[in-house]
């Protein structure tokens, strides 16, 4: 699921600076930048599992494949 919205994030942060743009350029950075930290941070959570060796793989819990 966190692989989902590393992906996810960024597309849907494409929204956010037209919605805060009215605001200035600085809003507008700091909003574009806060949703890209937090793909970054997502991204880092998997990190020390794949530096051990472990695939992530994106799916839900109960799902049958």
């Amino acid at each position: 699921m966190t692989l989902l919205f590393v992906i996810l994030i960024p597309l849907l942060g494409a929204l956010i600076p037209p919605l805060v743009i009215r605001s200035g350029r600085n809003a507008c950075a700091a909003a574009t930048g806060g949703v890209t930290l937090l793909a970054l941070a997502l991204l880092m959570s998997d990190a020390p599992a794949v530096f051990s060796g472990a695939v992530p793989r994106p799916g839900w819990p109960g799902l049958l494949r």
